[in-house]
């Protein structure tokens, strides 16, 4: 008699735990399939950029080890995802004293260092 049970127990455990929706899945992400959203800027690496208005900019100081890094760029204070109005920049990474920011569909590396470096 025990030896009936013991195979049916095994088969159920795997039919339980298998298939495209068991219950071992993580019962709060979406079984939908996911359609990315296609944007018209996206950016472009190789073309030249006019960098004038970025050697304008004075770093001035970056601060990476917070939880909010901040970089001071001609004496103003700026977070990750401010835009700097007056180039229209947009800064989208800073860590290890250097500023990453996209500027005219194209990404750059800015440090006080060593200027402007195209990523």
């Amino acid at each position: 008699m025990k030896r009936i049970y013991f195979p049916i127990i095994i088969l159920a455990f795997f039919l339980f735990f298998s298939g495209p929706f068991s219950w071992a899945d993580n019962p709060f992400q979406s079984k939908l399939p996911v359609q990315r959203k296609k944007e018209n800027n996206q950016i472009i690496r190789n073309r030249a950029v006019d960098t004038s208005a970025l050697n304008q900019m004075k770093i001035e100081g970056v601060f990476w080890g917070i939880n909010k890094p901040q970089a001071i760029i001609n004496g103003e204070i700026y977070r990750i995802g401010d835009k700097i109005e007056s180039i229209g920049a947009e800064i989208i990474n800073i860590k290890d004293g250097i500023i990453q920011v996209i500027y005219k569909k194209r990404v750059f590396i800015l440090s006080p260092k060593q200027g402007i470096v195209p990523f």
